[in-house]
């Protein structure tokens, strides 16, 4: 059997460890961070850039994206705000388009120059739009057809550019079609970007008021991206055999392949599929909406490795009347968040996809929510070794010895803990206690932040993800004091979600 959870974590965040966490200051707060992250989201894209040129990254109905191309397009998009529209460092940039390869480039250039890429919900309405747009102090508006026709007769009003992609004929007045002003061969500026210097802002659903924009530093949003491997690599090393296969004898495996069929405006959508695919290169395909039907067929026609989805995704693949029709053998991973994932449908997970480990994995979402650890799934050595894969410089800097402990590892209801701070983000991984304060108030493994949890339900055996935000209003960031003791609802977003 593999480790205990304990040594899984001292293994993978002890000294010179893949993601060793150290004491430092933080944006003026003593914080416990990862060491090892790249600086900034400009230098994860730049990941790309070592990677062959040919191969393909991005996959989306019959198009088939290539490094280079994917490159191309951050550079251009990236040069057209700079020199187009006077986008500078701290400025807003907001993208609102459907899952669209051009959604991940957009990302990759307004990150890449500095500017703070606001994540708009596609399903809003005109309305809606214009309320984010201007409570985000938006400069310019990246966009598609469909939503340009709900907003765009008001960017002119509200002072915001419009660079529209995949639309045809005439558009409103202010906007561009964004092959009409890029420039081939272009470069990307130059910008001097700082680890928490602030990066995105994404919105809350709403659900009990306006919608809040919840702002990330480049440090929150690359240490969420390694919490998510860690904690993966974590359950990895738990459930490994004292032996693993032998590489001379265990079949072939296909190449790490993402299948994205959550919205990009989304936190999961957006970190753990889509930055952590340009983490890893991992090659990604895109869904243009959900349908069962064509998940299935692109599992199969591209080797899909990772499912992440909600756990109605799942119960939809695994109930279509065409599922054994295809072949999905190549999923290593069936992962669900967002909501919680019923015990019988992780044993279903179990019994339709052979071989493949069921995750009922964390996702953090706008709206609260919890996904209930309480009968985790057991799972398999991962033929793609997580810590490896995910960073092949850090398999010969690891001075740690993966030393196993061959006790049987108990199932703890409470198997993990990671606190994610979106402002000088924090970072602590350590089993919890056994029991929470009264509901309401904070856990005691959370004493650093006085603030306390929005919730009114019990909170008892639940595993959380705190994620505390600095809220904004129109035009001007304000940043909410972390030390009050008043309500957290007026103070700043908690988003919570198991790990």
């Amino acid at each position: 059997m593999g480790m205990t959870f304990e040594d899984a974590v001292a293994v993978l965040t002890g000294p010179g460890s893949p993601f060793e966490i150290a004491e430092a200051e933080v944006l003026g707060r003593p914080s416990r961070i990862f060491t090892q992250i790249p600086p900034t989201l400009r230098d994860l894209f730049d990941l790309i850039r070592a990677r062959p040129a040919d191969d393909v990254y991005i996959v989306f109905e019959d198009e088939r994206w290539t490094n280079a191309e994917v490159l191309e397009s951050i550079d251009q998009i990236a040069t057209v705000l700079v020199e187009r529209y006077g986008v500078t460092k701290g400025d807003r940039v907001a993208i609102n388009m459907r899952n669209f390869p051009e959604w991940i480039t957009a990302f990759g250039a307004v990150t890449s120059i500095g500017a703070i890429a606001v994540s708009v919900n596609a399903w809003w309405t005109g309305p809606e739009i214009e309320f984010g747009l201007v409570d985000a102090d938006a400069k310019v508006l990246i966009t598609d057809r469909e939503r340009v026709d709900r907003i765009g007769d008001r960017l002119q009003a509200l002072n915001i550019h419009g660079l529209v992609v995949r639309a045809e004929g005439e558009l409103p007045a202010g906007c561009d079609h964004l092959a009409d002003v890029v420039t081939p061969g272009a470069t990307m500026p130059e910008v001097e970007i700082h680890i928490d210097d602030d990066a995105t802002i994404l919105f809350t659903s709403g659900t009990t008021g306006v919608p809040k924009g919840a702002v990330s530093t480049n440090r929150g949003v690359i240490s969420g991206l390694f919490a998510f491997a860690c904690r993966t690599t974590v359950e990895a090393l738990r459930w490994a055999p004292d032996t693993p296969p032998d590489p001379a004898t265990a079949p072939p495996s296909n190449p790490a392949c993402f299948i994205l069929t959550v919205p990009l405006f989304h936190v999961t959508g957006c970190v753990p599929v889509m930055l952590g695919s340009v983490t890893t290169g991992a090659r990604l395909v895109m869904m243009r909406k959900w349908d069962p039907l064509r998940a299935l067929q692109l599992i199969e026609r591209e080797k899909v490795t990772n499912f992440v989805g909600v756990p109605t995704m799942t119960q939809d693949l695994i109930s279509h009347p065409d599922f054994a029709k295809y072949d999905t053998s190549s999923l290593k991973n069936v992962g669900g968040g967002g909501a919680p994932m019923a015990p019988e449908l992780v044993r279903k997970i179990e019994g339709s996809f052979a071989g493949k480990p069921a995750r009922n994995s964390a996702t953090a979402s706008p709206k609260p929510t919890v996904t209930d650890p309480a009968t985790p799934a057991r799972t398999t050595w991962p033929s793609l070794q997580v810590r490896a894969a995910l960073f092949p410089s850090w398999a010969s800097r690891s001075s740690t010895p993966m030393v196993r402990n061959n006790q049987t590892a108990k199932s703890e209801r409470f198997v993990s803990l990671v606190r994610c701070l979106s402002v000088g983000t924090g970072i602590a991984l350590k089993q919890p206690p056994n029991r929470f304060e009264t509901a309401g108030s904070i856990p005691a493994t959370l004493a650093t932040s006085t603030t306390k949890a929005s919730s009114t339900s019990s909170i008892a055996s639940k595993t959380w993800c705190c994620a505390v935000a600095r809220t904004f209003t129109a035009r001007k960031l304000k940043l909410r004091s972390l030390n009050t003791k008043t309500s957290m609802r007026s103070q700043c977003s908690v988003f919570r979600t198991s790990v």
